[in-house]
């Protein structure tokens, strides 16, 4: 429509239709553009928001039991000690032995050597206290882990472990 058509057009109408035009140019399209654009962005926004405050919560948690860990075992070079990887029957034994093997979610061989062990809602010192415990000897190294809090001294967590080299 040119310039010419949309002025002939709102010359035909009524001094009521044209307040009523107005209006709706005015008030309504700016609503629309708000409850449509503008509302959607900011609860998109205070969820991000959640979602880091829930972050940095769950990052000072893990800060705070790190704490009651023991030391790592270390050889007297300051080396970690490393052995051959231990096979999924030897983890899973030591998963009975700290008393954890029924939270564990995933205990499975990878392609290539690798392990992927995953754990339902676990106490949060146990599994630390058994990571720290086994994995200076264990011959694995974490190439990835997820670690969710669940409810309070609880975690969910899944970790894929590769041979060291």
């Amino acid at each position: 429509m040119t310039m010419d058509r949309i002025s002939y057009r709102l010359s035909q109408l009524s001094d009521r239709e044209r307040i009523l035009l107005a209006l709706l140019a005015a008030v309504i399209v700016p609503l629309a553009v708000l409850f449509l654009v503008a509302m959607p962005l900011l609860g998109a926004r205070a969820e991000a928001r959640a979602d880091v405050a829930e972050a940095e919560t769950l990052r000072d948690w893990v800060a705070a039991r790190v704490t009651d860990l023991p030391p790592s075992g270390l050889s007297d070079a300051g080396l970690p000690d490393t052995a051959p990887p231990m096979g999924l029957s030897a983890l899973e034994q030591s998963l009975v032995a700290a008393g954890l093997r029924d939270s564990v979610t995933e205990l499975a061989n990878r392609d290539g050597g690798g392990i992927e062990l995953g754990f339902g809602p676990v106490p949060f010192t146990d599994l630390i206290a058994w990571l720290a415990n086994v994995a200076p000897g264990w011959g694995y190294d974490v190439a990835a882990f997820r670690l969710e809090r669940d409810t309070p001294g609880l975690a969910r967590a899944a970790f894929s472990l590769e041979p060291t080299e």
